[in-house]
């Protein structure tokens, strides 16, 4: 049995129905790749409070209206991962980054355009098939 890491990620969207994506910065693991940004779940932490503690680390901003949206497991060679993916808006704060080092607000239709973290491109399928398009 591989280990398991439960990770929460952000599905970030703003007022045009954008989606926030952050890129890994040099030296950490998966550098120059975009992804939903969160982390590590800590023993006996709930998901929401890891889901602001982490938002509030890696972008300095507070979440609001969080409502979870999906999860799933994904597995590497040496470990799962079990994310648990929420929709939220930010509600303060500016954002200054910290695991990234660039942020982008992008259309769903633009996301393919970019180089997606391998465990984040099955979030995409679960949010192309769960989000309208803009009008």
């Amino acid at each position: 049995m591989l280990p398991s890491i439960r990770v929460v990620a952000a599905i970030i969207i703003n007022t045009e129905n954008q989606f926030l994506m952050a890129r890994k910065k040099e030296g950490k693991p998966l550098a120059g790749y975009w992804e939903f940004p969160g982390g590590k779940v800590d023993g006996g932490e709930a998901d929401i409070t890891a889901l602001k503690r982490e938002i509030r680390e890696e972008l300095n901003v507070e979440l609001k209206d969080i409502k979870f949206s999906f999860a799933y497991t994904y597995r590497y060679p040496d470990k799962e991962i079990d994310f648990v993916f929420f929709r939220a808006q930010i509600d303060i704060g500016k954002i200054r980054l910290t695991d990234h080092d660039d942020v982008v607000w992008i259309d769903m239709s633009e996301i393919y355009n970019y180089k997606i973290a391998p465990a984040d491109r099955e979030a995409l399928q679960h949010i192309s098939k769960t989000e309208k398009p803009k009008d």
